[in-house]
């Protein structure tokens, strides 16, 4: 029983482990020891911006009757009167909130694990914002 609910989740549980494989990687190398402002830059919009990109993902792809995470679909339709759709939005403000909360705090080079936080939220949504986007072109969507 609860292997096969585990096994509903294995997009995000492939996510979250391809993930932490790259940053893992980055962070053995030392990638977030030193930080540049460009780079900085790059990380906090990337955190920002790719939340708000998954949703209008999410949207595009509930509206062509094509979602593929189980999460989101039980999400948006098993809670009452929109709450899903409120309760998704809000989670992905929250997250572009902590990429700049992360970003304002891991400026300093003293404050690797803000950058290292942000860091893996930005590989995070990049990898799943890709994976959608490709998903969303092969099926005809985008």
């Amino acid at each position: 029983m609860w292997l096969e609910t585990l096994l509903c989740f294995k997009e995000f549980f492939l996510y979250t482990f391809f993930s932490l494989i790259i940053w893992y990687i980055l962070y053995r190398r030392g990638a977030f020891n030193t930080v540049g402002r460009i780079k900085h830059y790059l990380l906090v919009g990337i955190g920002i911006v790719f939340p708000l990109v998954d949703v209008i993902e999410t949207k595009l792809a509930l509206e062509n009757n094509y979602e593929g995470n189980p999460l989101v679909i039980w999400c948006i339709s098993n809670l009452p009167n929109g709450y899903g759709w409120n309760l998704f939005i809000l989670i992905h403000l929250i997250m572009s909130a902590l990429a700049f909360c992360l970003g304002w705090i891991g400026k300093s080079e003293e404050n690797m694990g803000p950058r290292a936080t942000l860091a893996f939220l930005d590989i995070f949504c990049v990898f799943v914002v890709t994976i959608n986007a490709l998903l969303m072109k092969l099926y005809g969507i985008i």
